[in-house]
């Protein structure tokens, strides 16, 4: 396989190694037109390429971008449950909240499952102004108004 130098800087793959044959395992559970995140191609990468995820590796990687393409389709359903439980690049099932025991079978009954929340919660990143700025034992303070 013959990666175009476009289409390497379309992925951004370069960044993450230089590395050839990982670029070409990437590609090849990626694809070319997937329109995932900075962060989403940086995880997926992570899990094809890290020998330690051997053999879920690239399982992992596919069931987080079903996941990823269901929360962006807005097709979940939370009345059915409050996770889901992807199997094989399939929504397998819905789930309620599940202790972290039964999680662990889970994840040995389907290695590689991706078990998750249906709604998927994000932190909120705020940047603010400050207008008193005060040294305080040689330490910088600062003080939002």
């Amino acid at each position: 396989m013959n990666l175009s130098k476009v289409t390497l800087e379309r992925l951004g793959i370069k960044k993450f190694t230089e590395n050839k044959d990982e670029w070409i395992k990437f590609y090849g559970v990626f694809g070319p037109d997937c329109l995932a995140s900075h962060n989403e191609r940086r995880e997926v990468f992570d899990f094809i390429i890290c020998p330690d995820l051997e053999p879920i590796g690239e399982e992992l990687a596919r069931n987080t971008l079903k996941y990823s393409r269901l929360l962006e389709s807005k097709s979940l359903d939370a009345s059915k449950g409050s996770h889901i439980l992807i199997v094989n690049v399939k929504l397998f099932d819905y789930e309620g909240k599940i202790s972290s025991e039964e999680e662990e079978k889970l994840y040995k009954k389907y290695p590689g499952c991706f078990y998750v929340p249906v709604v998927e919660r994000r932190a909120a990143v705020r940047k603010f102004m400050t207008n008193v700025d005060r040294r305080k034992n040689g330490r910088f303070v600062s003080f939002t108004i």
